[in-house]
């Protein structure tokens, strides 16, 4: 084998060692972020499903979770709210930020990562009491927040 053979074997060696690396820093992330949630979900607490049946046929609009902000407000003041949709991987913190591309990049926690968190709008109102509430949040391929 010539020199040119083994510089292009090296190559392909490099390219593929550097890809390799990111796809490890990618996949890092992902699992870094799915965690910080995991844990965020021990400040929630499902109602049984036998007490949902028993409630007053008149709360309807009883919430099947309790969440405790107080205990959130201390890990981020940004929180407003929480989204939950039964039967399903839905379950995050709702923060909000005068800038709405910080929370493109990190997470509950203040952490960089791609992830992100769900969001409220900048220009919303924080108890959302404004006409329209949008909220922001990725699709990731992993299927958690809006996957």
């Amino acid at each position: 084998m010539g020199v040119l053979s083994w510089l292009i074997i090296l190559l392909c060696l490099a390219v593929a060692g550097f890809s390799a690396w990111k796809l490890w820093g990618y996949y890092r992330k992902y699992h870094d972020g799915e965690k910080e949630y995991e844990k965020l979900t021990d400040y929630v607490k499902e109602m049984p499903v036998e007490t949902q049946n028993q409630e007053d046929e008149s709360k309807a609009d009883t919430c099947p979770i309790t969440v405790d902000f107080e205990a959130l407000a201390k890990i981020n003041s940004d929180i407003v709210g929480w989204v939950y949709i039964p039967d399903s991987e839905i379950n995050y913190p709702i923060v909000q930020n005068p800038d709405n591309e910080y929370y493109l990049h990190h997470t509950f926690e203040g952490t960089t990562n791609f992830t992100g968190a769900i969001f409220l709008d900048a220009l919303c109102q924080p108890d959302f009491s404004s006409d329209n509430s949008i909220v922001y949040g990725h699709n990731l391929k992993t299927g958690a927040m809006f996957g």
